[in-house]
């Protein structure tokens, strides 16, 4: 996602001039939405901040000890009997991700989507701590 800054700065002083939004033909990106990652007592929580999505836009899944949530970009059809002037609506895809570990119970994870927010909850299990044991020499 490109980066707007309005700088009095010129393009070779490596800040965007104003014009370079103007001219911006609106390429595919690849976006990271904001998130905010809780921890309870019992669980965590991943918000991930995703407005104008619908629930069937999101995959999540597990692999390797590593959640993954991620949206593919669907193209838009270009409607020639529309005659815009600015257009800036776009659907960019994106995916982040969340290493996981023993303490995390990848069987009972629960997503829900609402008003704009996704809501990823994985439970927290006890990490079964190893019992001290005595070895004798023999």
């Amino acid at each position: 996602m490109k980066t707007l800054i309005r700088s009095p700065f010129n393009r070779t002083m490596g800040f965007p001039s104003i014009f370079d939004e103007f001219f911006d033909m609106g390429t595919d990106t690849m976006t990271l939405p904001k998130v905010n990652v809780i921890e309870n007592k019992d669980k965590f929580t991943i918000d991930v901040e995703a407005p104008g999505f619908s629930k069937g836009d999101f995959n999540i899944n597990i692999e390797e000890n590593r959640l993954t949530i991620s949206s593919e970009t669907q193209k838009e059809s270009n409607d020639e009997s529309e005659n815009y002037h600015r257009r800036e609506f776009r659907r960019s895809s994106f995916s982040r991700s969340f290493q996981l570990d023993e303490i995390h119970d990848v069987d009972n994870i629960n997503a829900t989507y609402e008003s704009g927010i996704l809501r990823v909850e994985i439970p927290k299990i006890e990490k079964k701590k190893k019992s001290a044991k005595v070895i004798e020499i023999q």
